[in-house]
C-alpha cells in the first residue's frame, strides 16, 4: 500500500475493504454477482469550496490534492446491511440525519462548454493515435450509446441502500441492461483553486436480482427517468465517459439537462491480466485524472483538431430529440 499515492491511500484502503464486505456477504434478494466491481473518478465541484477558489491567497491552504472523507450515516447503514442483511437502526426520517455541517454538496454537472472542450480534446487525441496522446495513454476506440434509463430506489426497510436501473434502446424499446447498483462515495479529492473541478472517487458493485424483486421495486416507487447519450473513450486501463443527460419528471416533462464526465477503471486493470503493480496503476490513474481536470479547466490544449473534427463532434454530441 505504500506505493499508492498519499492522497489516495486511505480511500483505496476503504474501497478494498468495502469491496470485500460486499463480495463476501450476500443480500437475501441477490442471487448472482453478474457484474464486475466499478471504480470511478467523477468530475464535479464541491460547492463548499467556492469561496476558497474566489480568493487566491487561500491557495496555500490547499497545496495539493486533499482528501475529505464524507461521513454519512447512510454509508454505515449500508455496511450493516451488507454484513447483517438488515440495518441495526434503520433511518426512516431524513431529519434524523446529522446536520449539514458534515455534508458537502457534489455537483456533477460540468456544463456544456466543458463537455464540448473534453469531447474535442479526446477526439483529437484519438485521431493523433500515439501513446503520448491526451492523458499519456493511447485512446484505442470511441463508442457512442443512446438509451433511456429508469432509475428506482432500492430500500431495505426505510433505508435506501442502492438503486435498480433499467436501460432500454430509445428507438426500439429493447432492453439493453438492468441491475441493482450499490455505490459508496469513498472520498472527495479537492484540487487547488487554479482548477475549476474536483473529483469524487467512488466504488460500486452491481448485482442481478430475482424477477419477483424487480416487480416489487417497480410497484413501490416511481422511476427517475432520463435519456442519455454516452460517448466512451477507451484506453488499456480505463474508460472516459462523457454523458449528455436529459432528465424528465414522472409525467414526461423535461426538467433539466446535465453534462457529466467520469473516468472508470476497467475490471482487468487490477486483475490477473494486469502486469503492473497496484502502486504504479494508481500513480498513472491519478496522473490521468489530473490531466482530465486540467483539460476540463481550460488549462491545457494538447492537440489540434483534425480537419473533419466538426463531423466527428456532431456525430458524438447530437442533442437528443427523442421523448420518453
Amino acid at each position: 500500500m505504500n506505493a499508492v499515492p498519499r492522497e489516495l491511500r486511505s480511500p483505496v484502503t476503504e474501497a478494498m475493504l468495502l469491496h470485500k464486505i460486499i463480495s463476501k456477504k450476500r443480500f437475501s434478494f441477490l442471487y448472482s454477482d453478474s457484474y464486475e466491481t466499478e471504480i470511478e473518478f467523477r468530475l464535479g465541484v464541491f460547492e463548499d469550496f467556492l469561496k476558497q477558489r474566489l480568493r487566491p491567497h487561500n491557495q496555500r491552504l490547499v497545496s495539493e490534492a486533499l482528501v475529505h472523507r464524507i461521513v454519512r450515516m447512510q454509508d454505515y447503514d449500508i455496511m450493516e446491511v451488507a454484513a447483517r442483511r438488515e440495518p441495526r437502526n434503520p433511518i426512516s426520517d431524513p431529519k434524523q440525519l446529522p446536520e449539514n455541517k458534515i455534508y458537502q454538496r457534489f455537483n456533477g454537472n460540468i456544463g456544456e462548454e466543458t463537455y464540448l472542450r473534453l469531447m474535442k480534446a479526446l477526439v483529437a487525441a484519438h485521431v493523433a493515435g500515439d501513446s503520448s496522446s491526451f492523458l499519456g495513454a493511447k485512446i484505442l476506440g470511441i463508442e457512442t450509446k443512446q438509451f433511456r434509463q429508469d432509475l428506482y430506489d432500492y430500500k431495505v426497510g426505510d433505508v435506501v441502500t442502492g438503486n435498480y436501473r433499467v436501460r432500454t434502446d430509445v428507438l426500439t424499446g429493447k432492453l439493453l441492461e438492468e441491475g441493482c447498483k450499490i455505490q459508496f462515495d469513498v472520498s472527495n479529492i479537492h484540487f487547488p483553486h487554479t482548477y475549476m473541478f474536483d473529483v469524487r472517487f467512488a466504488i460500486a458493485k452491481e448485482f442481478s436480482i430475482a424477477a419477483e424483486k424487480k416487480n416489487e421495486i417497480k410497484e413501490s416507487s416511481k422511476p427517475n427517468t432520463s435519456i442519455r447519450k454516452r460517448t466512451s473513450f477507451r484506453t488499456e486501463d480505463f474508460v472516459i465517459d462523457l454523458t449528455y443527460v436529459e432528465r424528465y419528471n414522472t409525467v414526461g416533462v423535461l426538467e433539466e439537462k446535465l453534462y457529466q464526465a467520469e473516468l472508470e477503471v476497467l475490471p482487468k486493470t487490477f486483475g490477473s491480466e494486469s502486469s503492473k503493480p497496484p502502486g504504479r496503476i494508481f500513480d498513472e490513474l491519478l496522473a490521468n485524472v489530473k490531466a482530465l481536470i486540467a483539460c476540463a479547466s481550460g488549462l491545457t490544449t494538447l492537440y489540434p483538431l483534425p480537419d473533419n473534427w466538426k463531423e466527428i463532434i456532431d456525430q458524438s454530441n447530437a442533442h437528443l430529440s427523442s421523448s420518453v
